[in-house]
C-alpha cells in the first residue's frame, strides 16, 4: 500500500489511480484535492480504477469533469476486471461539478464500486442534467 500523509494541507490538483500504473492500494491521509479539471474522462479530482482508495481527514472539492466531479471510482476502462473500494474517514467531498449531462454520474462520486463513509460529509456537489444528481 502507498501512502501520502502530511502534517499540513497540500493542494493536488488531480489524482489518477489506475491498474496501469498499479496502485491498487493507495491511502491519504491531510490531503486537499482542489481545482482539478479534468475535460476527457471522469474523475476531476481523483480517478480509482480497480483499486482501493482510503481518504483521512482529507477534501477534494471544485473539482470538474464529464463525470464524478470530485472522484470517479470504478472497474476502469477496457472492462477492467474487479471492482474498486473507495472510505471516506472523516473527509469532505464537497462542490465538484460532473457536466457530462445525462449519464454523468454523480457531481462528488461517481462510483461503480463500494464507498464507505465514515463521519464524512459528501455534500453541494452538482451534475446538471445527470440522472446521479450531486450524489
Amino acid at each position: 500500500m502507498l501512502t501520502w500523509q502530511t502534517e499540513r494541507s497540500v493542494n493536488v490538483a488531480l489524482l489518477r489511480l489506475d491498474d496501469v500504473v498499479y496502485l491498487k492500494h493507495f491511502r491519504l491521509s491531510r490531503i486537499d484535492v482542489h481545482l482539478g479539471k479534468n475535460r476527457g474522462g471522469g474523475g476531476g479530482g481523483i480517478l480509482n480504477h480497480a483499486g482501493t482508495l482510503t481518504l483521512n481527514s482529507s477534501t477534494v472539492d471544485h473539482n470538474t469533469a464529464p463525470g464524478g466531479g470530485g472522484i470517479a471510482s470504478g472497474t476502469g476502462s477496457g472492462n477492467t476486471e474487479g471492482g474498486s473500494l473507495v472510505t471516506l474517514n472523516k473527509s469532505v467531498i464537497s462542490d465538484n461539478s460532473a457536466f457530462g449531462g445525462q449519464f454523468a454520474g454523480g457531481g462528488g462520486v461517481a462510483n461503480g464500486g463500494t464507498l464507505v463513509s465514515n463521519s464524512s460529509q459528501i455534500t453541494g456537489n452538482t451534475a446538471p442534467g445527470a440522472l446521479a444528481a450531486g450524489s
